[in-house]
């Protein structure tokens, strides 16, 4: 969060930040910024801490949506692609696909207030010339594959951090060693449970995906919490989609007047992180413009 920070303060304009189950995209959405999460492979991970290396990624962060673009051409050694964004209707932007919205944000634990901001955030969509279809995500069960990814990437912590932790457990927070504890606890079958519906719902995303130019949805199912209080266990229902099935996806601030910040992911297919970032743009520079 605390690069999210700098960016809505002003300190800086561009940021680098990692994302396992969404942490680039969600403080994005709760600071009012813009981020990315790449497809996977995108970004190198030299140098970077690892939580799982089948879900992290590096990803930019911006103060404003029109800078994802060069900065993950920046940071991806994209040469052969223009690093301006695109400046294009949506409807050029995606052809002649439909993008998908979420149905079904009640039913997955969204708040009212983010509900409305992104009901006119889809407003604003239809405005520059996307053509709209419902999509029910319910099927998928994210809140699951949520508990099934975290379950992993706990499991994999305790494996990296057993020596360490058996030597100096002092050195942890009681919340880490209680995940860590619980990582280690995971069984060889209840691994591999975890592990298939990760694949499940990778195949299922996919197949959801295929007709679509880009997934629009909340970032998060609510706003920024109370510093010092309890972390929502939902906060990441929502970006696990993008994680779990390999997907680039872009959180955009949407206009929320004097309420606080809500974000909305652009979720494209694999290997179509210009585009979300393109989108994103083309979004956030129309609502400014209004």
């Amino acid at each position: 969060g605390g690069s999210a920070a700098a960016l809505a303060a002003g300190h800086v304009d561009m940021a680098v930040g990692t994302d396992t189950i969404g942490s680039v995209r969600i403080p994005a959405s709760y600071c009012g910024i813009a981020s990315l999460k790449p497809s996977p492979d995108l970004i190198t991970l030299e140098g970077i801490l690892p939580v799982h290396p089948d879900f992290d990624h590096a990803g930019p962060m911006t103060s404003r949506a029109e800078l994802l673009r060069p900065l993950l051409c920046v940071l991806a050694g994209l040469t052969h692609s223009t690093s301006s964004p695109v400046h294009a209707d949506v409807d050029q932007l995606v052809g002649s696909r439909p993008i998908g919205f979420m149905v079904d944000v009640e039913r997955l634990g969204v708040t009212l207030n983010v509900i409305q901001h992104y009901r006119r955030g889809l407003d604003r969509l239809r405005s520059l010339g996307a053509t709209l279809v419902p999509i029910d995500l319910t099927p998928l069960d994210p809140v699951k594959t949520r508990r099934a990814v975290f379950s992993l990437c706990e499991h994999a912590m305790a494996e990296q951090y057993r020596d360490e932790l058996a030597r100096k457990p002092e050195h942890y927070p009681s919340e880490l060693r209680a995940m860590l504890d619980y990582g280690a606890s995971l069984t060889p079958l209840k691994l591999d449970e975890y592990r298939l519906r990760v694949r499940h719902f990778a195949h299922a995303a996919h197949r959801l995906m295929l007709p679509l130019a880009a997934l629009v949805l909340p970032t998060t199912p609510g706003q920024a919490f109370d510093y010092g209080g309890p972390t929502p266990a939902d906060l990441a229902d929502l970006t696990v989609i993008a994680t779990a099935a390999g997907l680039p996806a872009a959180s955009v601030p949407l206009s929320t007047g004097n309420d606080l910040p809500v974000g909305m992911q652009i979720v494209t297919a694999q290997g179509e992180d210009l585009l979300a970032c393109d989108l994103a743009s083309q979004f956030e520079s129309a609502a400014r413009s209004a």
